[in-house]
């Protein structure tokens, strides 16, 4: 089981960020975008799991009490990964309550032996993977400049494919404070 810990969006939030998907793809037509349901702030990922470590995840997120914050996204961006495929985001304004959230799940994550992506986190939301052609990113306007996105919760989630669909869903959730 491929599991992950995430921020999820409210459906209204969703809609809007979905938005920036259609956006983009006019300007990069070539690229796996994100379905709308799949939209999420990951906090951090975790990979391949045994239902033993699956329980001990379901024990942190229970034991983790942490306090909502607003997310702002703020320009399109890319990166590209160990296959050199490149992903575009919508980049998030620097928030220190998500890193730190990160920097808690983190530890508790080392507290327990789990093993985790230990490299430097970007916060974001993948709008597509395999991108081709990435260019003038600047010259692109935001659909919802200026939109704010509460975060009210932490979920574990599970990363599966259905009928060769990828669906990401919900194991269990704790709220914020």
């Amino acid at each position: 089981m491929r599991v992950f810990f995430a921020c999820l969006f409210k459906d209204f939030d969703s809609s809007l960020i979905y938005e920036e998907i259609i956006n983009a793809r006019a300007f990069f037509p070539m690229g796996n975008y994100t379905l709308k349901e799949n939209l999420h702030v990951t906090v951090e990922f975790i990979g391949d799991v045994d239902e033993t470590t699956l329980s001990e995840l379901k024990t942190i997120l229970h034991s983790f009490s942490y306090r909502k914050f607003v997310l702002e996204p703020v320009k399109l961006d890319y990166f590209s990964n160990k296959s050199s495929k490149q992903i575009l985001f919508l980049g998030l304004k620097r928030n220190e309550q998500l890193f730190e959230c990160n920097k808690l799940l983190r530890s508790y994550l080392r507290n327990c032996n789990i093993s985790f992506q230990d490299k430097p986190y970007i916060s974001h939301i993948t709008l597509a993977r395999n991108v081709k052609d990435i260019k003038n990113l600047d010259t692109i306007n935001l659909q919802n400049q200026g939109s704010k996105f509460l975060m009210t919760k932490l979920s574990l989630m599970e990363s599966l494919r259905i009928d060769d669909k990828l669906v990401y869903r919900e194991i269990d959730y704790q709220l914020f404070e």
